[in-house]
């Protein structure tokens, strides 16, 4: 070897060594500066759970601003958003994938600000980035919504799994905030409590009080009280007091992906629309319905005696199929509409999941004849159109009563917002503003006298 050649791969090498020294003095760098802003803002709450995670982040951070306390918040469901000192928003820049790195960018933007309270939803999925969140945070106080099944890709096949991965965000010698209701199987719980132990951090199981329950019928969305209960308990902690809380809250924005239940009147039909795409799974879309229902007949009104699924695909989350055919069999739906997938794979799943039924009732309500399915677009006139094909299929008398005489059908949205999800969730909304008065739809599902 020459000496030219000798020369040229110590320089090689020499480059190599600056770059990587490079990039662990940057690394170190950024280390450094997510410390000095964890250490400059005293009220760090991160929240995680498989569901209910960007309303409790909003709850917590309108509550805490109506109270007098400097916070900054970031949600990361159906879309980041940055939330600043004075309640405004603004979408979180990003180039390419997600990145927990973003995280550190937020701490760094608190601390600039001057807040002295962050509110962080959780964006990661996995144990490993779960703990970085959670290292770039040092909560004071954490919230964990529920345990479900959910990303088994990354969080784990099995709710044991998902436990322990979002026990990873549990914080060391803190405190934690899980409901007493509608958080999990039992096997959750005591993996989280658990991990929690071995954090020496306090355990605290919110309750759902009646004063909850008439403070969530206020919201002009659905609001589960559990969500309600965890942020009021969170108030509760930090000196906001109830009422001065709850008016923050109701002044919020809801996230994206949540939007009033509909009440629309059609020519044919009355509709009861439930948008549960941002829930995903089958346990939180069908507790959604449940306690819109619930609502409904507290109020006196009457409910859709059947229902219809609309069910919007993503390819990189081929596991919900099985959760949506799941899910229809659990609504008894009398047709399924789906978007983002052949209606040839949803019939193929039916036909899977009849042959494993166990019940004969189940079988019955996966008898592909029993359930017609059709793919649509993401607008309401091809959901109106679907819809009065099934109507038209089926006696009316099977509808139930209802004043206008006309059949009153219930359509439950479920899959994911984003996509076709949110294109058909931002079109019923401009319909519901451009028709209010004629068509009589109601945002908070209440009928129009």
């Amino acid at each position: 070897m020459d000496n030219y050649s000798i020369h040229a791969m110590i320089s090689a090498g020499w480059a190599a060594g600056c770059a990587l020294g490079g990039l662990t003095l940057a690394g170190i760098l950024e280390k450094h500066a997510i410390m000095q802003a964890v250490r400059h803002i005293p009220l760090r709450i991160l929240v995680n759970g498989t569901r209910g995670k960007s309303t409790v982040t909003r709850l917590i951070a309108a509550a805490l601003r109506a109270g007098g306390i400097s916070v900054m918040a970031k949600v990361t469901g159906s879309a980041a958003r940055l939330i600043d000192l004075h309640g405004e928003e603004q979408a979180i820049p990003r180039k390419g994938r997600a990145s927990v790195m973003e995280h550190g960018w937020f701490m760094r933007e608190a601390a600039r600000a001057g807040a002295e309270a962050i509110v962080a939803e959780c964006m990661a999925i996995r144990p490993d980035t779960s703990r970085a969140v959670a290292r770039m945070t040092r909560p004071t106080m954490a919230v964990l919504t529920n345990v479900r099944l959910d990303h088994p890709d990354t969080m784990g096949p099995d709710i044991l799994s998902v436990a322990q991965t979002l026990s990873e965000t549990i914080p060391e010698h803190g405190v934690l905030l899980v409901p007493e209701e509608a958080f999990g199987p039992e096997p959750a719980l005591a993996a989280v409590l658990a991990a929690a132990d071995r954090c020496h951090t306090s355990v605290i199981r919110v309750g759902v009080s009646d004063r909850i329950r008439e403070g969530a019928r206020l919201f002009p969305y659905p609001m589960p009280p559990q969500n309600l209960a965890l942020a009021m308990e969170v108030c509760s902690r930090t000196g906001v007091e109830y009422q001065c809380a709850l008016n923050g809250m109701l002044a919020a924005n809801p996230d994206p992906g949540v939007v009033p239940v509909l009440e629309i009147l059609l020519p044919i039909a009355r509709l009861l629309i439930i948008n549960a795409f941002a829930a995903n799974d089958l346990a939180s879309s069908l507790l959604l319905k449940e306690e819109v229902l619930a609502g409904r007949m507290a109020r006196g009104l009457d409910v859709p005696a059947s229902w219809a699924l609309v069910y919007n695909h993503r390819q990189d989350r081929p596991w919900r199929l099985d959760e949506a055919v799941a899910t229809a069999m659990a609504l008894e739906a009398r047709m399924i509409l789906v978007m983002g997938v052949s209606s040839g794979l949803v019939r193929h799943r039916l036909l899977t999941m009849a042959r494993r039924a166990h019940t004969e009732r189940d079988r019955a309500l996966l008898r592909t004849e029993q359930i017609p399915i059709r793919t649509i677009s993401p607008h309401p006139d091809e959901l109106g159109r679907a819809l009065q094909e099934l109507v038209s299929a089926d006696r009316q008398e099977r509808w139930g009563p209802s004043r206008e005489k006309k059949p009153f059908i219930g359509v439950l949205m479920t899959g994911n917002i984003k996509g076709d999800g949110m294109q058909l969730t931002e079109a019923l909304l401009r319909q519901a503003e451009s028709s209010d008065a004629e068509a009589g739809i109601s945002r908070s599902g209440c009928n129009k006298e």
